[in-house]
């Protein structure tokens, strides 16, 4: 360790991080605690800086000491944005400012000054000891001194939402496709319907759709996993995962994307997306206007890139509205959390600013996948 490093504590998620190769990505859902890192062995794994912003950076690590144990893993091929080679990780480096992902590594104590000499290309080093990682930059060492559960949600029960007031709440937000509420009101209607082949069009049509490193649609994709995953819903879900996993997301998406769907019909969710939904529920169970409520999600929402948050909801509004009650909703009576929160900060994307992974501006594309993002 050099002298004059500052040296910094971070936390990792126990989720994998994103490696790129030639195989298709495995949707199946990810079990926190599955993809712990692998303790026995040590070494170096050379790495770049791919993008810095105020509040974190990006990196793309060498996987010669990121092995995972066995379990479901990210296998992503890069798609035309990416600059990650096969044989790499993508691992966010994330602050407190940052919204959190559920992959990744965050430091509480990271600042704007600690990143000043970082620029795109900048060489990193990944040291694996029996009982550790560190990673050594110009003028900073982040020590990862423990791991933590991603934030995720559980089934819950909800009253049989009022198709008017979910049309009123979707009418309010700002996604960044103008037919995206359309398109992921078709794919919730064939899961609901068990059309497969309703289901594998409306996958087709929203997988990869929009630019950015998150496109509208898969932001919608992963709010409508989020919404059969917290109503309960599973057989649809399976539906969901089964269509996915035909089609392979690492030949329709980013790799960045494709990851975060796969977190997301696991249930992982970022904080403000799961605020959206506790502020919905409350207000559809309320049974009158509550303009408040409405304002705490939207301004959830807000947090999660420039439309990237909105997208996401079009999408779990989308299964929300359904009309009716679907044949393998859950039984009446369940109490389980909507939430499962964790005592430690999970991983966290840029709010504001271009997606490293992204070469393409768009006025309401932010950089903040749903989780997303």
């Amino acid at each position: 360790m050099r002298s004059r490093s500052v040296v910094l504590p971070a936390t990792a998620s126990v989720l994998p991080t994103p490696r790129i190769d030639m195989t298709p990505v495995d949707v199946a859902p990810v079990e926190s605690g599955e993809c712990s890192p692998d303790r026995q062995s040590e070494g170096e794994s050379s790495g770049k800086v791919l993008h810095v912003f105020s509040a974190g950076f990006y990196l793309a690590i060498d996987d010669s000491i990121c092995s995972l144990r066995a379990g479901h893993h990210a296998s992503l091929t890069p798609h035309h944005h990416d600059s990650l080679r096969p044989g790499q990780r993508l691992l966010p480096v994330m602050g407190p400012e940052a919204v959190q992902l559920p992959f990744g590594i965050t430091v509480p104590h990271l600042k704007p000054e600690h990143l000043t000499r970082l620029r795109p290309g900048v060489r990193a080093t990944l040291i694996k000891t029996s009982s550790a990682y560190r990673i050594e930059l110009p003028d900073v060492d982040i020590n990862i001194v423990r791991e933590h559960q991603p934030l995720r949600l559980r089934p819950t029960s909800w009253l049989a939402p009022d198709s008017a007031r979910v049309t009123a709440i979707a009418e309010s937000l700002r996604p960044g496709l103008h037919n995206l509420a359309d398109l992921a009101r078709t794919l919730a209607s064939a899961l609901h319907d068990e059309d497969e082949l309703g289901i594998d069009a409306g996958v087709r049509a929203l997988l990869g759709r929009g630019p950015g490193s998150t496109p509208s649609g898969d932001d919608a994709l992963c709010g409508i996993a989020l919404a059969f995953r917290s109503l309960g819903r599973t057989r649809s879900l399976e539906l969901l995962i089964r269509a996915l996993g035909a089609i392979g997301l690492s030949q329709a998406t980013t790799a960045l994307s494709a990851v975060l769907i796969e977190a997301a019909v696991a249930g992982h969710c970022v904080p403000e997306a799961a605020s959206a939904i506790r502020s919905t529920r409350v207000l559809l169970a309320a049974g009158s206007e509550d303009r408040k409520l409405l304002s705490s999600a939207l301004s959830a929402l807000d947090h999660i890139g420039h439309s990237s948050g909105h997208d996401l909801f079009t999408g779990f509004l989308a299964v929300l509205g359904l009309d009716g009650q679907p044949r393998n909703s859950p039984r009446s009576g369940s109490t389980s959390a909507l939430c499962l929160s964790t005592p430690a900060r999970s991983l966290s994307t840029p709010t504001r600013t271009q997606h490293p992974l992204s070469d393409t501006g768009h006025p309401s594309k932010g950089t903040l996948p749903c989780l997303t993002h």
